[in-house]
């Protein structure tokens, strides 16, 4: 009966034309498929092995949606060589087997602490690498593969020690091959020289960019963020930087307009980017509003996105009144989409029951008519009670379902 249904050119067409069909169908069903099936479907044979880590298929996976975050826990901020991580599912729910274990990384015999995240990948290090200097890491945390970075050869780039800032650079859409963005200062002095390295050559290089660049500590390279082809910072003056990778030229970008030109200080809490959007949060204790700004693609400007009362989420969680410094923290923008639809919500950390003292995480929805509580987690279960308590956390990093190679 099949071979009644078939025409004579497709009963009689040549062995691999059949294969290529085959191989064609199986790569748009893997499209559509969790990552973690991928990853699972990886062990059924070679064949599917070799089309899964093909690194053209990894481009034509659909942009994923951040599905989680990495937290630092608050009473590790000043503990350099801790390495302690809890994992947070957005859907609220509880996970058993998160993809990067607390305390440890995926090999047992590595301690690793995240310092950033880029669509799929982490870069981490290991504080007790030995001979007292530190080591970096690309970790995926889906597939659980992790890349040792090689050091810089020569000069005085051979040292970690005068690193001010590391950020990775990925974009699966562009390119299945990532980079590395080191700030790097000399001792004593505000000069600073970037460095790249790329997952191609697996080396570093120093930027063909002017040689050195001099800039005030108020420049904060230790706050960066991956958008739009560069790596961004934030400072507390007007002119604010920006690398541009391809071209490897430092540029200026402009601060966030003034509400107050009689304002001194300006307080930011937050620096990020998701999902192709690149935010600064400004705390406007005047009105007691979070001012959630977004950059322009060609750089001409921050404009309102979104502007958050402090009041009316002290309302609808029922905290307390009226609200004291450190009773609301930022810990994430997120932003996606689902069946065609954007969306945008705010993960925060706000006061638990009094009796407890734990902290709270919410995820605060924006943008979507009434201003509403999307999730309330319950990460008090297990042993998080003992251990959490009520320092809560001070760093949030986004993971995001990957089959990239590092």
């Amino acid at each position: 009966m099949m071979e009644e249904s078939l025409s004579m050119s497709e009963f009689f067409s040549p062995p691999g034309d059949k294969v290529a069909s085959i191989d064609y169908i199986l790569t748009k069903i893997f499209e559509y498929l969790p990552l973690t099936s991928l990853v699972r479907f990886e062990a059924v044979s070679k064949h599917w092995f070799s089309l899964i880590t093909d690194p053209r298929f990894s481009p034509l996976l659909k942009r994923r949606n951040v599905s989680g975050l990495f937290m630092l826990p608050s009473k590790l901020r000043d503990e350099p060589f801790s390495c302690e991580v809890d994992f947070l599912l957005l859907d609220g729910k509880n996970r058993h087997d998160p993809p990067f274990k607390r305390r440890r990384s995926v090999y047992d015999s590595i301690d690793v602490k995240i310092l950033h995240s880029c669509n799929g990948l982490l870069l981490c290090s290991n504080p007790r690498a030995s001979g007292g200097d530190t080591d970096y890491f690309v970790l995926n945390p889906t597939t659980k593969q992790i890349v040792v970075l090689s050091r810089p050869a020569n000069g005085p780039y051979g040292s970690w020690r005068g690193i001010r800032g590391i950020y990775l650079a990925y974009d699966p859409l562009t390119s299945p091959h990532y980079k590395v963005i080191c700030v790097w200062r000399f001792a004593g002095d505000l000069l600073y020289k970037i460095l790249i390295y790329s997952s191609q050559s697996r080396d570093w290089r120093v930027s063909e960019s002017d040689e050195y660049f001099y800039y005030s500590s108020k420049a904060h390279f230790d706050r960066g963020a991956y958008w739009n082809g560069g790596v961004h910072w934030h400072c507390d003056t007007d002119n604010w930087l920006y690398f541009n990778i391809d071209q490897e030229k430092l540029n200026i970008m402009p601060s966030p307009e003034k509400f107050d030109e009689c304002l001194l200080e300006r307080s930011f809490v937050y620096f990020g980017e998701s999902n192709g959007h690149l935010h600064v949060v400004e705390d406007y204790n005047q009105d007691s509003c979070l001012y959630v700004y977004e950059m322009e693609r060609d750089y001409s400007g921050w404009y309102v996105k979104y502007k958050v009362s402090l009041d009316t989420i002290a309302e609808m969680m029922k905290l307390r009144y009226p609200i004291e410094d450190g009773d609301i923290t930022l810990l994430s923008i997120i932003r996606g989409e689902r069946d065609g639809d954007e969306y945008s919500f705010l993960v925060l950390q706000v006061p638990g029951d009094i009796k407890t003292c734990y902290k709270r995480v919410v995820g605060y929805g924006l943008g979507c008519g009434a201003p509403r509580v999307l999730i309330d987690f319950d990460l008090h279960h297990g042993d998080h009670r003992a251990r959490i308590s009520n320092s809560g956390w001070c760093d949030a990093f986004q993971y995001i379902e990957s089959l990239a190679s590092v």
